[in-house]
């Protein structure tokens, strides 16, 4: 009898030994110290043709850093910004002074690692698109 008790103390203990925590670690946040992998802009339109592009590669130390108090601070090269952002309605995102009219940004993805942020806006028939590119 004592070697069946021993034996369903046994497996008792090794079902309990095998669970594991879930791998689910609550809701991602935007709120965080962001490494910059690129910031790319382009413009054109039939006032402003052909399409000019440019892409910002992000060198070591560059940064989106997402404070909770609304702030972001950022550092692109040796140009250092803080601007106020707040979330919206789903995946948008307002960043003050970040695109023409503070128009919102979307992020998609967003998830534990990475972030894209991008902006479409038009002004006077010219059109404007931003994506930046960001990874914990």
């Amino acid at each position: 009898m004592k070697f069946y008790n021993l034996l369903i103390a046994l497996f008792v203990f090794s079902c309990l030994a095998s669970c594991k925590k879930s791998g689910d670690s609550g809701p991602v946040t935007l709120v965080a110290k962001w490494r910059l992998l690129n910031d790319s802009t382009a413009y054109g339109g039939p006032l402003a043709s052909p399409l000019i592009k440019k892409n910002y590669v992000g060198v070591p130390g560059d940064y989106f850093d997402f404070r909770a108090d609304g702030k972001l601070y950022i550092k692109e090269g040796a140009k250092y910004d803080t601007l106020a952002y707040n979330t919206t309605a789903g995946d948008s995102v307002i960043i003050n002074r970040f695109n023409y009219d503070n128009y919102p940004s979307v992020i998609k993805p967003l998830t534990a690692n990475n972030a894209a942020i991008y902006s479409t806006f038009m002004v006077f028939e010219i059109y404007y698109f931003r994506k930046v590119n960001l990874k914990r």
